[in-house]
């Protein structure tokens, strides 16, 4: 009877301490935890097996013997004792088993993601059926993450925070993106359809929670909301929800200004420049100007900032950091130029970019123009400027004849400001487009066609460049482009 009694012990124990790390784990995050000790099959089959054994060895000790023989043991074994012990040593080592299974149910890492796992795709799917009876609210996957994340941030638990808001995105993105499953015969859902069916107020509205509370916390949580951010923008512009999508931009725009203000981090703007090629070929432009909109009040939010702050380092970091903003316009050029979009839709969209950079490039200036030293700064934002335009010249259409007119314009304009020699921008774009015949040869015909009459505009007011130096230095790297 003592080895049924040892075990006995033994369920007693395993079983306390089961229930009690879910209560504790409950009372941290979410009574939602409790439903994973439940619904564990593994947990289901421990108690199974102690039961078996202790119902197993109680039967031993009151027949003495087993109810069958086995011609290999010696009958002078007491085969049943050995049965009995082996049932008692088997209790000991699922002691291991139960410290792995009290693991992936209590902690909250293995917790978020089994609930990512389980989400349902029929919790958010849209139905046109309407019900005579109101229907009972039912507890959706992602609200579990939820929880857990408003709880971990409450109980300062930065790394299941963390947690919580990669397997939010993890469900959501699993949602909003088409499966990709290798198999004869399989065909890969249409991006463009597959949101279809979703309600995505409903989902997206638990990804609000994320990116909020993204924003509450140190650079690096901030750093992967937005990269996650970035993601379920892709896949709602490759489904065609551009009204979602302009919604969600919001958030990216408030992790971004967040980075920018506790510590002038500029990775944020990586995950623009990752989005550049999506927003620039979409048939639609309001990404596009969603974009450029975000990088206006980037600016605005810094040049507002330099007019109250004397230290020359935060002045240096911040004049940085708006270099870098301004760059990113060069970027979003590039994307448009390689959209392979027709030609009004590029020229319209350069326009729009073009138009935006010169006015906060006037803008910057003129707050520099408030500072002690404003010459350094507006020559190091100019000399990062025109290297970002000139590298950008094995973008250009060659189909979009008026773009590459204000492209020229910008790369003269900045030279003349920045005292550079014709010779040494003209051997920077060959340089560029080296291997790129089409494109060096389109564009020299663009020099060859230029004239003040016909093309001239002033890009940059600001730098107040004479029209006669602008024709005289095109007419340069034209002869400079056509004998290289």
């Amino acid at each position: 009877m003592t080895m049924a009694t040892v075990q006995g012990a033994f369920v007693g124990i395993v079983f306390s301490i089961f229930v009690l790390a879910s209560q504790v784990s409950a009372s941290q995050f979410t009574p939602l935890t409790l439903e994973q000790l439940s619904r564990s099959r593994g947990f289901a089959a421990l108690l199974v097996f102690y039961v078996l054994a202790i119902l197993t060895n109680i039967y031993l000790i009151q027949v003495h013997t087993l109810p069958f023989s086995v011609s290999y043991i010696p009958q002078s074994w007491n085969s049943s004792m050995g049965v009995g012990a082996g049932l008692m040593t088997a209790s000991l080592l699922s002691l291991l088993v139960a410290r792995q299974l009290l693991a992936d149910l209590t902690t909250p890492e293995h917790l978020l993601e089994r609930t990512a796992k389980s989400v349902s795709r029929d919790a958010f799917t849209e139905t046109t059926v309407q019900n005579s009876k109101p229907s009972p609210p039912t507890r959706t996957s992602l609200f579990t993450i939820e929880r857990i994340l408003v709880a971990a941030h409450k109980e300062e638990d930065e790394y299941t925070t963390q947690q919580a808001i990669y397997q939010l995105w993890k469900a959501t993105d699993q949602l909003l993106s088409p499966s990709v499953v290798i198999g004869a015969g399989y065909r890969r859902p249409d991006p463009s359809t597959y949101t279809n069916e979703l309600d995505l107020k409903k989902l997206l509205s638990y990804w609000e929670t994320a990116a909020e509370y993204g924003t509450k916390g140190p650079i690096d949580r901030i750093r992967r909301t937005a990269n996650a951010q970035r993601h379920i923008l892709i896949a709602l512009i490759e489904a065609d929800e551009i009204p979602e999508a302009i919604e969600q931009f919001d958030n990216l725009h408030k992790l971004s200004i967040e980075s920018i203000k506790k510590g002038n981090d500029l990775s944020i703007l990586i995950e623009y420049k990752e989005l550049a090629p999506e927003i620039a070929a979409n048939d639609s432009s309001a990404p596009l100007n969603e974009v450029v909109g975000h990088h206006a009040k980037f600016v605005r939010n810094r040049v507002n900032f330099l007019k109250h702050e004397s230290d020359n380092d935060t002045i240096e970091t911040t004049s940085t950091l708006l270099a870098a903003v301004i760059c990113n316009y060069v970027m979003l050029l590039e994307s448009v130029w390689e959209s392979g979009l027709s030609v009004s839709a590029c020229q319209s969209r350069t326009n729009s970019i073009i138009s935006q950079l010169s006015e906060d490039l006037s803008r910057i200036f003129d707050v520099f123009d408030t500072l002690p030293s404003p010459i350094p700064l507006k020559q190091t934002l100019l000399t990062e400027l025109q290297r970002s335009i000139i590298d950008a010249v094995s973008a250009i259409d060659t189909e979009a004849a008026q773009p590459v007119d204000r492209y020229i314009v910008m790369i003269v304009e900045l030279s003349l400001a920045l005292d550079r020699a014709s010779s040494t921008v003209s051997d920077s774009l060959c340089e560029n487009l080296d291997g790129q015949n089409d494109k060096k040869e389109f564009f020299v015909s663009r020099l060859n066609n230029w004239s003040i009459k016909d093309s001239y505009q002033p890009e940059f007011r600001e730098l107040s460049i004479e029209e006669s130096d602008v024709e005289e230095f095109v007419d340069s790297i034209y002869d400079e482009m056509s004998q290289a």
